[in-house]
């Protein structure tokens, strides 16, 4: 008899699927990992620059997951993917960085001086994501629900 399983995540989100046959080898942020239908899906660390550690909303270290099957991991808001063409740059609030392919590049560049980090209520700093690839991105982050 087939058995079923529910499961959800635990702040207000969408589950998203994503193919590791397709984007093995596809780094995706903290705690946006949910399941994977996969056996055995492996997780690797992939550390950052300094700046992009200190202001690209992601943190020093990256998961980066390898594997076969199905994996989902939850976003909220509107999830958008896009495909990157080879030099083609997506600027993005670091926090709404959801997953990249392993062939996106990843920095980050300062967006203004002090008064636009302190009155635009854009930050310093935003998220360079750098083609070719896939990304995933999302409109309402966590970290921002939460404030």
């Amino acid at each position: 008899a087939a058995q079923i399983i529910g499961l959800t995540p635990n702040f207000p989100a969408k589950i998203y699927p994503i193919s590791l046959a397709q984007y093995s080898g596809i780094t995706i942020k903290s705690r946006a990992f949910l399941a994977s239908v996969s056996e055995s899906p492996e997780f690797e660390f992939r550390c950052t620059s300094c700046a992009a550690g200190c202001c690209g909303g992601q943190g020093f270290v990256l998961n980066r997951v390898n594997g076969q099957g199905q994996m989902f991991i939850n976003a909220s808001g509107t999830i958008l993917q896009k495909t990157l063409a080879d030099g083609e740059v997506l600027l993005a609030d670091g926090n709404s960085v959801v997953a990249f392919e392993k062939t996106v590049g990843y920095d980050v560049r300062r967006v203004g001086g002090c008064l636009m980090c302190c009155c635009g209520g854009e930050g310093l700093t935003n998220t360079v994501l750098r083609g070719p690839g896939t990304v995933i991105i999302q409109s309402m982050p966590f970290e921002k629900m939460a404030r």
